[in-house]
């Protein structure tokens, strides 16, 4: 019984070693090294520094490889990346076209697969500008806005004190009077325009906004056109007078004939500008590919009797040829918590714009203006109604023909009302 007790305890011990081990088994065990990857990235050139970005996420990913593709946007562009297995690409809104959306892996899934996702911390309004037909196509990368700018240099040179975050339309035409200098060569020192501009721009819709007026009765849905209303015709006799009665604006036709390579954009280049609108992202020119020459100082809009604040986004997307899709969506996440990922552009989370970091990159000045946009913000839609924008190209026409003094605001404008109102009653 002895000997038979204790064969018992010692059958009995290592059965109870052999379903411990198998009850532990994996818990001290290493995990698996995850297969290398090599994720392939491709954006617009200029508009981040990626490579700065590389390392830090390779730290933690480090079987993940990121390659960088830097994209020209004058020299191929998106046709330059074909056949070149691009994992995840950042490019603007506009690539989501209907076309395309074979090409482009649907982001749903992932977005609520993932918990710590920052939905309720970015703009109001981001995500939704990359959906289509009630899909998640991309991730908000950066946003964009309307801004002004001023040529520092120019203002010092000629004793003008500059504007301030609080002009007013009126500052802007005493600045845009006092800075102006056209004697002489185009490729003078002194040769300065007062405010650089060409109707084919937005710059005759921004007005028309800043002026209390609209082109639709209201935004992202309209439902008529107001071209015709009292504000746009004011707004169409300011800016046109900035040629035809004050002289601070170059015609059409003068910035081809001296900037023959890139009208105004060659003229803000060259530092022959004192004045312009733009967009966030062009401060330095780096997103250009062209830096300016001289120093230019960001503004916010002048102050008006309307306000007018389209946003345009940069995307994040998952191209669907990709076969590290969990690795994609992991870049992608590294990018969206890092302030500096937008670049040239506006951060998309709400405390990123508010981080002392972000206000150190940009600078307090730029910082300031980013953090006073409303709260109610227009964002672009990924596929814009081309209705909208035929609407709109009647009403640059119509500034066209006043400032070629073919006819005068009001009448150029009723006609164009009549015109749009066709296209609206063509879509009933």
């Amino acid at each position: 019984m002895k000997g038979h007790g204790g064969l018992s305890w010692r059958v009995a011990l290592a059965l109870m070693v052999i379903v411990l081990g198998l009850s532990g088994c994996g818990r001290g065990r290493a995990e698996p090294t995850p297969e290398p990857v090599t994720l392939r990235f491709a954006f617009r050139r200029g508009i981040a520094d990626y490579e700065a970005l590389v390392p830090p996420f390779q730290q933690t990913h480090p079987n993940i490889t990121v390659e960088l593709i830097s994209i020209n946007p004058l020299r191929g562009g998106l046709k330059s990346i074909e056949g070149q297995d691009v994992d995840v690409l950042r490019w603007d809104q506009g690539y989501l076209t209907p076309e395309r959306l074979d090409s482009v892996l649907p982001l749903d899934e992932l977005i609520l697969a993932d918990e710590q996702f920052p939905r309720e911390d970015l703009f109001p309004g981001a995500l939704r500008a990359l959906q289509y037909q009630g899909v998640q196509w991309g991730i908000p990368a950066g946003l964009d806005f309307a801004v002004a700018y001023y040529n520092a240099q120019r203002f010092e040179a000629f004793g003008v004190t500059p504007p301030t975050a609080e002009w007013t339309l009126d500052d802007f035409l005493a600045a845009a009077l006092a800075i102006h200098n056209t004697e002489g060569s185009s490729s003078g020192a002194d040769f300065t325009y007062g405010f650089c501009s060409e109707p084919d721009s937005a710059d005759p819709v921004f007005f028309a906004y800043l002026f209390g007026g609209r082109l639709f009765d209201r935004l992202p849905d309209p439902s008529r056109p107001t071209l015709d209303e009292p504000a746009n015709v004011e707004a169409v006799q300011w800016y046109t007078n900035l040629h035809l009665t004050y002289g601070v604006m170059p015609a059409p036709e003068e910035l081809r004939k001296y900037f023959p390579r890139g009208r105004k954009f060659e003229a803000i280049v060259r530092g022959k500008c004192g004045l312009w609108l733009g967009q966030y992202s062009d401060r330095d020119g780096r997103a250009w590919g062209f830096k300016w020459q001289n120093e230019s100082i960001m503004l916010p809009l002048p102050h008006g009797r309307g306000t007018f604040n389209p946003v345009w986004v940069d995307g994040y997307y998952i191209l669907a040829g990709s076969k590290h899709r969990r690795e994609a969506w992991e870049w992608i996440r590294f990018l969206l918590g890092h302030q500096e990922a937008a670049g040239q552009m506006m951060p998309p989370l709400r405390s990123q714009v508010n981080s002392p970091e972000y206000a150190t990159r940009v600078g307090e000045h730029v910082a300031a203006i980013a953090r006073g946009l409303p709260s109610e913000l227009i964002f672009v839609p990924a596929n814009p109604d081309p209705l909208l924008e035929d609407v709109i190209d009647l009403y640059i026409d119509a500034v066209e023909r006043v400032l070629r003094e073919e006819t005068d605001a009001e009448t150029a404008l009723t006609e164009a009302q009549v015109r749009a109102e066709a296209l609206f009653s063509s879509r009933e």
